[in-house]
């Protein structure tokens, strides 16, 4: 292709990515080539745009008994790619699949403990009622995780109410997609390529092969791309340190606190990720609903820090363990984290786990040591809060630190139907997660990808989702 020609001139926009595959729709992963994929196949029943909660496939809804029951109503005359017509009763049967689906590594789906929780069921033909003993002012955010196809079938079914359909798919390698209502996309035709390495991904970029490309982060050095628009977009990914919290040192808030002072974040950073990331300062990462915008990164203290851990039992050796994959570069970040304690006179081994199913696993059964590397990635902030930080609600990636305020303030911020209410409560739970951390707060990652200069309306969002937009 000539590239001083509009990628757009054959209709087909042509994108590579590090992974080619159609999600079932109950798949409910948090793997943004999936995502992207998925929200071209298939309609959510609310969207999560960069962490705030939208209508999609509903239009509207109503609460009711001060947030104990929600009714969603859909939109009008949508009809799956087949031509049936989308009901309520669709909606209901993607709800029950949620609860009976796997999560990633063959766990409990993340969805599982909210829809135990409540009784769902079709009003009428568009009208779908949740309703829960307790008040759900998260249940926006939860239902955008039901994504709704056409009953269940192979991937290649892939049968949605979403603005494209299938026409080819070659799994692991390509997808081939047509706009389902002819004349509506900018983009009639899209086709997806899967191109594992990020520098195959740039040589077919400059080749005309494809129009944009994604996963470009991992490349050393990567200032400048003449001919083509390198874009950057802060990620909603929290890289982290999950801290023990069953046994001493972690269990002490000060050795919490400890800990994210001592470590150089900026350094690790610079070092590591060339400045392509930006500082954790709580749970969650700047684009999430409720985050203040008042926090500011932990500074880097090492005398501060030395003092608080002085003051708690702190066993003669830290033991911390790492993956070799996802989050990417973790040993690195390890060895870093290893250096920035033992200059305060604290000795860390470091055990590196090459499964990465397995190490996934093994942190959700409490399998860290005294501290592992992990990641958050729901753009969800009551599901970070209730999974992971909440000693009441005990959940998979829950780590055993015990705080009854922030127990508190969860429940708090759980209980807030309203939307204002909501924000202000989940800001003033994040804000007491940063002044009393469950993790060491390392970064978010900045999403790196590029396209022909003349490729316009589409962005990446917070969550490394593409959005093709008209």
């Amino acid at each position: 292709m000539d590239n001083t020609q509009p990628a757009t001139s054959s209709e087909t926009l042509h994108i590579g990515l590090p992974a080619v595959e159609i999600p079932l729709p109950e798949s409910a992963s948090d793997q943004a080539e999936k995502q992207t994929i998925a929200a071209m196949l298939y309609d959510s029943l609310v969207q999560l745009d960069d962490c705030h909660p939208k209508p999609r496939l509903a239009e509207s809804w109503e609460v009711h008994d001060e947030g104990r029951r929600w009714t969603f109503r859909l939109r009008e005359n949508v009809r799956f790619h087949d031509g049936n017509p989308c009901t309520a009763e669709d909606v209901v049967a993607a709800c029950e699949r949620l609860v009976n689906a796997e999560g990633p590594f063959e766990m409990e789906g993340p969805y599982v403990p909210y829809f135990e929780r409540m009784e769902v069921r079709a009003a009428d033909d568009a009208r779908i009622e949740f309703t829960s003993g307790q008040p759900m002012g998260y249940l926006p955010e939860i239902l955008a995780g039901v994504v709704v196809g056409s009953g269940p079938g192979a991937e290649s079914d892939a049968i949605g109410t979403g603005p494209y359909r299938v026409e080819d798919y070659e799994p692991g390698d390509s997808l081939t997609l047509v706009e389902s209502t002819p004349g509506t996309r900018r983009f009639p035709r899209v086709r997806l390529r899967a191109i594992e390495e990020a520098t195959e991904r740039i040589d077919r970029l400059k080749a005309g092969d494809v129009d944009l490309v994604t996963g470009l982060e991992t490349i050393e050095g990567l200032e400048d791309l003449p001919g083509f628009t390198i874009e950057r977009t802060l990620n909603t990914l929290s890289v982290t340190g999950f801290l023990n919290g069953f046994c001493h040192p972690f269990s002490d808030p000060r050795a919490r606190l400890g800990i994210n002072l001592a470590v150089d974040i900026e350094a690790i950073i610079a070092e590591v990720w060339n400045g392509n990331a930006v500082p954790a300062t709580t749970i969650v990462s700047p684009n999430h609903l409720g985050y203040p915008s008042t926090l500011a990164p932990h500074p880097h203290d090492p005398e501060a820090a030395r003092r608080l851990l002085e003051q708690v039992d702190m066993p003669a050796v830290l033991h911390m363990r790492a993956p070799h994959i996802i989050p990417d570069r973790s040993l690195q970040v390890a060895e870093m984290i290893s250096e920035n304690l033992a200059a305060i006179g604290v000795r860390v081994t470091v055990d590196d786990q090459g499964d990465r199913p397995l190490y996934a696993k093994e942190v959700g059964a409490k399998n860290i040591g005294h501290l592992g590397i992990f990641d958050s990635s729901p753009l969800s902030t009551y599901r970070v809060m209730w999974e992971k930080i909440s000693s009441r609600a005990r959940g998979l990636w829950w780590q055993g630190v015990s705080d009854e305020t922030a127990d508190v303030l969860i429940d708090q911020a759980g209980a807030a139907y309203s939307s204002r209410d909501r924000k202000r409560a989940y800001a003033e739970a994040l804000n007491w997660l940063h002044e009393n951390p469950h993790w060491l707060y390392l970064y978010h990652p900045v999403k790196l990808w590029a396209h022909d200069p003349q490729i316009h309306n589409i962005r990446m969002d917070a969550g490394g989702m593409l959005r093709l937009e008209d």
